[in-house]
Order: C-alpha cells, then sequence, then structure tokens
C-alpha cells in the first residue's frame, strides 16, 4: 500500500464520519422540532382545560351560592 493509498483510505474514512455525524445531527434536530411541537400542543391543550375547569368552579360555586 503506497502512501497515497493510505492518504486516501484516510481522508475517506474521515469524510464519511463527518458526514455521518452532520446527518445525524440534522435527523435529531428534526426530531427535536417534532418533539417540542408536541410539547407546545400539550401546552395549549393543558391551558384550555384550566380555563374550562375554572369556568366549571365558577358556575358550581355561584349554583351553589344561589
Amino acid at each position: 500500500m503506497t502512501g497515497t493509498e493510505v492518504w486516501s483510505s484516510l481522508i475517506t474514512i474521515i469524510g464519511t464520519a463527518l458526514l455521518t455525524a452532520y446527518a445525524t445531527s440534522k435527523a435529531n434536530e428534526r426530531i427535536l422540532k417534532t418533539i417540542m411541537d408536541r410539547v407546545d400542543e400539550l401546552e395549549a391543550r393543558i391551558f384550555n382545560h384550566e380555563q374550562r375547569l375554572s369556568r366549571l368552579e365558577g358556575k358550581v360555586a355561584k349554583e351553589a351560592g344561589a
């Protein structure tokens, strides 16, 4: 194996490792964005349920006082 072949192999290995790391990081970013979007949706749903409960509790308290 000549010096040129060794360098070519090393460059190929390093290039492949860098491309794999980059692709993995981009995939992880997309997964994280999806998770954060779902968390935002769930927070909004929880807030809406809390508002509904507050209104219902207010109605129950008014009916009990009447």
